[in-house]
């Protein structure tokens, strides 16, 4: 094998095998050279040396940075209110209930596993009101708010949702629904009333100066006639005194843990059934704006009446409401056995008449048959 000046072996007289040991003794000797006593090129001492300057110098532009950021966070930045709040001016508008969040309510009067999802939900929702410490929450004033109430959590009274919309079933058995509206969480935001002159009057009977009132419509003239008569609960609406929100942006202070933001409820006194009405309903106040997503909401509520048994059924009973299935399943029964008994009767029609196709064959032949023989 030929060799060059300083006794090397020309690299390209050797064979993929030994290229492949001289590479590795190399990387080898790279890791750890025995003889220098070096680890990747350094020793001890480099490698403390290195190790020490990158630990005082990452050191320092941590601290600087971090310096920074709290110069920022708690220099510059208002820890007891956010910092901007003019993205959305005005509340937005919530309805209840919202099963998985489905924004419309249908069900059937005579099925409750069709409703007893709505009223569940109503439950969860009323159940947050339902024990009000007195050491947390107290009795305000009714009116704007004055001052600094920042701390003040003003006590919520289930009864102010009437007798009827705090029932187990909410009027969903009967066919009139209660629904329940609150107002999104806006940091500062303080309702303002209408002056009196501009009062509309289809709202003066329920108005006051003091409240924040409610108002539902059918999205169309159609929807308007369906929707029938609708009664707030309170009528006035939702009293001034619960703004402004003042929680603070710590979500576990005393505050925002306990707030809890007032109900509306709104019952369908005679909504028409197995129609769906569609509807929309506003916050209504002075400094309320309406956008997109703010002072109103819109949905849909669908009343199905009870499946009527059919009259010959209903008076064979002796209690039509107490064995009504037991009715309905005697009548489906009566149809199928009378169902059969015309398959029957078709069917033995039918083998009649191949009788009679088959004896008039016979005859035929016979009578061919003789006058052959002739």
């Amino acid at each position: 094998m030929a060799e060059k000046g300083h006794g090397h072996l020309d690299e390209e007289e050797l064979t993929c095998t030994q290229k492949i040991a001289l590479n590795w003794k190399a990387f080898k000797d790279f890791m750890w050279d025995p003889q220098q006593k070096t680890f990747m090129g350094r020793n001890a001492r480099s490698w403390a040396e290195i190790g020490v300057f990158y630990l005082f110098y990452y050191g320092f532009l941590a601290a600087f940075f971090g310096s920074l950021l709290a110069i920022f966070y708690y220099g510059f930045i208002d820890q007891t209110q956010p910092t901007y709040t003019d993205k959305i001016g005005t509340p937005g508008l919530m309805h209840y209930p919202r099963y998985k969040n489905e924004e419309n309510i249908a069900f059937n009067l005579d099925n409750e596993n069709t409703y007893k999802k709505f009223t569940d939900d109503i439950d969860e929702l009323l159940d947050l009101y339902r024990n009000q410490n007195d050491t947390v929450y107290e009795n305000c004033p009714s009116g704007p708010s004055f001052g600094d109430v920042s701390d003040r959590l003003c006590k919520f009274e289930l009864s102010d949702l009437g007798e009827f919309c705090t029932s187990p079933k909410y009027g969903y058995d009967i066919g009139q629904p209660c629904v329940y509206f609150s107002l999104n969480k806006v940091w500062g935001w303080q309702p303002k009333a209408y002056k009196n002159e501009s009062v509309p009057d289809a709202w003066r009977d329920r108005w006051d100066p003091n409240y924040i009132l409610f108002e539902c419509k059918g999205r169309k003239d159609k929807d308007q006639e369906n929707l029938g008569i609708t009664e707030f609960y309170p009528a006035a609406g939702v009293d001034f005194k619960y703004f402004p929100y003042t929680g603070d942006t710590n979500k576990n202070s005393h505050y925002r843990v306990h707030y809890l933001t007032p109900l509306v409820a709104m019952r369908f006194r005679n909504i028409t059934q197995d129609t769906t009405v569609r509807i929309k309903c506003y916050a209504r106040a002075a400094n309320m704006e309406y956008g997109e997503f703010e002072g109103h909401v819109e949905f849909m509520v669908r009343v199905n009446s009870p499946i009527e048994v059919p009259a010959t059924v209903a008076s064979a009973t002796a209690a039509p409401a107490t064995v009504a299935p037991a009715a309905v399943a005697q009548a489906t029964e009566a149809r199928a056995t009378e169902a059969r008994a015309t398959q029957a009767r078709a069917t033995a029609a039918q083998a009649t008449a191949a009788q009679a196709t088959a004896a008039q064959a016979t005859a035929a032949s016979a009578t061919g048959a003789q006058a052959t023989g002739a």
